[in-house]
């Protein structure tokens, strides 16, 4: 095992490799920590540490959020010498040719042949990432402003190609006036400027925070004011490390809610990277080696900037590409519709009053094939409009909702829709899609409280729900676990249908079993958890359950 003073080991084992970066953190944790300066793991790490209670499997390195005066106090200790031994910080402060908005925390005693290797000057070693928070203006026009400000900061000071692409007028007015300084006075005072102007539209009482790694995403999403003003302490490989308080709502607002699932165990998926550091499509399962060689480091800097100039033109191609193969899964749907004679119309109709659940899962099981394609993150990022007609939408999003319990499809379905503003329009005035969309709302906002477990605002969301679409696959989940964490003893006989419905469902056999220990079927309730284990892919849940049965064992 390695402690936290030692480097990475001259190592081709990803194993090792997470081992040094946990332990770097740990060594940071203690330094932080005890110079008051208040942080939390976020992104990856952040996903790691609630799911995993350590790494996501595939993450190569560790993401931290400072609040301004923090990250100010963590430079300046930088500055005068006073970091842990062997530890160097490089950030726009510390260094004129550093080529990010964010700073990096890297152990020089190590080496690793990144696909950042070029933000980084000289040092190549195992490294955390600490990005700090940015306070916007309350007022939405000086927001968007504000926010602006910083994607043309944090675009200008990186001279490799960037990740991004969708971007405003408003943003490349301010991106050009930045080049036109760098022009003719040079990069150092240009990027003075931007920064400058980014820094003066910030506003320290504001309710919204942008992350300074936000230049990868537009700017988006935003941090809430209440989410992120306090930390709290998690278990992550048997050390507590600080999260913001808020993470429930972070994790939903970044990843959307099926975070709490496992990976992909499909072979095809080649998790090559948690946020892009990896070439993966050369690295591929052999992403995290360490590399000493310097010959070899050169050639995989060269490598990545001609992936990075190649990647424009490969993306202008891929629209197109997505839409046609989005519409030949659409016909196959409509195909299956019509070969069993429904009426799209009459479909969404019957299926949004919530009563018919062979029928709702029939109907699942002719679009799946179509919402494969347009969930997948590619299809979503460009944004690829296939032009489902209404009817056939809101039909399948209540037999999405009837029938399946991966309740997050319908979810992103209705995410993907709202993010084109002609069709968000044009369904506004559609009230069964409105009940779609706020049914999806209520089951994420239900699964939240109940992921923080507070009963009383699991109940609202409950409620609501069941008003709403009484029949919702999911709202026989929430009924089992609020029976099993509110007062009162219920009877478990007034639970047997639902249990039908779902007995091959791990995370309603998981409250089922709470259920049980609370009427006092201790016994009954292990052998349910035992046969939950296998039926669940929400990683969550399989905590859950695992604690209930590590707390059986320790009685």
């Amino acid at each position: 095992m390695l402690d936290n003073q030692r480097p990475c080991p001259n190592s081709f084992d990803k194993d090792d490799w997470q081992e040094a970066q946990y332990g770097l953190l740990f060594r940071l944790d203690e330094f932080l920590t005890a110079n008051d300066i208040e942080y939390a793991i976020d992104y990856g790490s952040l996903i790691g540490a609630i799911r995993h209670r350590g790494a996501i499997p595939w993450d190569n390195d560790i993401d931290i959020t400072l609040h301004l005066d923090a990250y100010d106090k963590l430079v300046a200790l930088a500055q005068a010498g006073k970091l842990p031994e062997g530890l160097k910080l490089i950030s726009p402060e510390t260094s004129e040719t550093y080529q990010a908005s964010f700073g990096r925390i890297i152990d020089t005693r190590t080496s690793a042949a990144l696909s950042k290797l070029g933000w980084t000057d000289d040092d190549i070693g195992v490294f955390v990432d600490v990005y700090k928070l940015i306070p916007m203006p309350d007022d939405p026009e000086k927001r968007l402003g504000a926010i602006n400000d910083f994607l043309a900061y944090d675009e200008a000071i990186c001279e490799l190609d960037r990740r991004c692409g969708n971007r405003s007028d408003l943003y490349e007015e301010r991106y050009r006036k930045i080049r036109r300084r760098q022009r003719f006075l040079g990069r150092k005072s240009a990027l003075k400027w931007a920064r400058e102007r980014y820094e003066s539209s910030m506003d320290r009482d504001g309710e919204w925070f942008l992350i300074s790694s936000g230049g990868a995403y537009d700017g988006l999403p935003l941090r809430k004011r209440e989410w992120v003003e306090s930390t709290v302490r998690v278990p992550v490989r048997g050390k507590m490390i600080p999260v913001f308080k808020g993470y429930h709502e972070i994790l939903r607002l970044d990843y959307g809610d099926n975070w709490r699932c496992k990976p992909s165990k499909n072979p095809k998926f080649v998790p090559f990277a948690a946020n892009l550091n990896v070439p993966g499509s050369f690295f591929l399962g052999e992403s995290r080696r360490l590399y000493d060689n310097k010959k070899v480091i050169k050639q995989l800097k060269a490598l990545k900037r001609l992936k990075n100039a190649d990647t424009p033109r490969r993306h202008r191609s891929i629209p197109d590409a997505f839409e046609l193969k989005g519409l030949s899964f659409l016909m196959r749907s409509r195909a299956l519709i019509a070969e069993a004679g429904w009426d799209a119309s009459s479909l969404a109709t019957q299926l949004a009053e919530g009563r018919d659940f062979e029928l709702a899962g029939e109907v699942a099981n002719a679009f799946r094939y179509f919402y494969t394609k347009q969930c997948d993150s590619d299809t979503a990022y460009w944004r690829v409009a296939i032009p489902i007609a209404d009817d056939e939408l809101i039909a399948s999003l209540f037999a999405l909702l009837l029938s399946r319990k991966d309740y997050w499809t319908a979810g992103k379905i209705v995410a993907i829709t709202d993010s084109f503003s002609k069709r968000a329009r044009e369904l506004d005035d559609n009230p069964l899609y409105a009940k779609a969309r706020e049914t999806c709302r209520e089951i994420s906002d239900m699964h939240l409280e109940m992921d923080k477990g507070d009963a009383a605002a699991a109940r609202r969301h409950f409620d609501r729900l069941v008003e709403l679409c009484p029949c919702a696959y999911e709202a026989r989940i929430g009924r089992i676990w609020l029976a099993a964490n509110e007062e009162g003893a219920p009877q478990l006989e007034s639970f047997a249908e639902d249990l039908a419905h779902c007995e091959d469902n791990g995370e309603y056999l998981a409250y089922y079993a709470d259920l049980l220990d609370k009427l006092g079927k201790t016994e009954e309730a292990h052998k349910v958890r035992i046969a939950a284990l296998e039926r669940t892919d929400n990683q969550m849940v399989l905590l859950h359950i695992e604690d209930r049965l590590g707390d059986r064992d320790g009685d």
